[in-house]
């Protein structure tokens, strides 16, 4: 077989399959599968693109504008998920959010990460005992306040403050193993929400089941507070889930993330399959003045840290 059309008939195959993931990730609601594929439709619509231009390369002018098309297009889609941000303004608050690893023990790469950023907030995700105990030893006398619950599985959490918490809960909504810390700041007479989460992994039926019941209770608990929020975490879920444009549309607030930046926070293993699933959603009165995806505390998450101002 001449290799012309080895290739055409790989380019074939390549276009009907990505254009398939596509097509389920527009009915991303209807099937968790469906939901599970949508995380990488930033992968989808470069590998789409890619066709595009070998077939515009073999001259076949229809499959090659269509792939085109339809990739550059998402393409755009996904980069334009987020918000401007105000590098000019006052930094008044820095959180860090950070998912440590259930079985990293590198202690010295999470705590030059706090040192170089010095946020006014630490929370650790997948905070086991031995983190607990790191961050008690090494952050108390800096960050006094504190709320934790580490647990031996990947949902353990904790945060440390430099300012007081105010009304601090730790409660979870399935009544399982999936701890949610709620808690308050007051800074400049301004009191703001903090809601600090590590949803279900949706890797199965049950598990997806789990993950949006969680979105919808956090959603549930939010709505209608007379507050701001910064609401925090590992989602398990990226900007192209229908789930996230629930979270935007019925609380009101929007993404810290800066627009023409995917930030990829996970994994860090494997660059090409970067997805974003840690998130910052900030209420409208709060300014993000600059977002940071990048760091190695030996994760397989990169840290997140958001300055902010109002």
């Amino acid at each position: 077989m001449p290799k012309s059309q080895l290739l055409k008939k790989l380019l074939i195959i390549a276009q009907i399959i990505l254009l398939g993931f596509i097509g389920m990730w527009s009915m991303n609601h209807l099937h968790w599968i469906f939901d599970l594929l949508s995380n990488f439709l930033f992968q989808f619509a470069i590998s789409l693109t890619i066709v595009g231009a070998l077939w515009l390369v073999l001259r076949h002018w229809l499959n090659g504008t269509v792939c085109m098309i339809v990739g550059i297009g998402l393409t755009i889609l996904c980069m334009s998920k987020g918000n401007t941000h105000d590098p000019a303004a006052e930094v008044k608050l820095t959180l860090s959010s950070i998912n440590v690893l259930s079985e990293n023990f590198d202690s010295a790469a999470f705590l030059s990460y706090v040192e170089t950023h010095d946020p006014d907030l630490v929370y650790i995700l997948e905070c086991t005992p031995f983190w607990k105990s790191v961050a008690d030893g090494a952050l108390s006398s800096e960050y006094p306040y504190h709320a934790a619950q580490p647990q031996w599985d990947n949902f353990g959490i904790a945060i440390y403050s430099k300012l007081p918490l105010v009304d601090t809960e730790i409660f979870d909504f399935t009544d399982s193993y999936f701890p949610i810390i709620s808690t308050t700041i007051e800074l400049d007479e301004k009191e703001i929400r903090l809601f600090g989460t590590h949803y279900e992994n949706p890797m199965g039926s049950r598990e997806s089941r789990v993950r949006n019941y969680q979105i919808d209770q956090s959603i549930k608990y939010l709505k209608d507070r007379n507050e701001s929020i910064l609401f925090f975490g590992d989602f398990n879920m990226t900007p192209y889930s229908y789930k996230y444009e629930e979270i935007i549309d019925e609380l009101g607030i929007y993404d810290s993330r800066a627009r023409w930046r995917l930030a990829p926070s996970w994994p860090t293993f494997f660059w090409p399959l970067g997805i974003p699933i840690d998130h910052c959603f900030v209420s409208p009165d709060i300014q993000v003045v600059e977002r940071n995806v990048a760091g190695d505390v030996g994760s397989d998450h990169r840290p997140l840290t958001v300055k902010l101002s109002w």
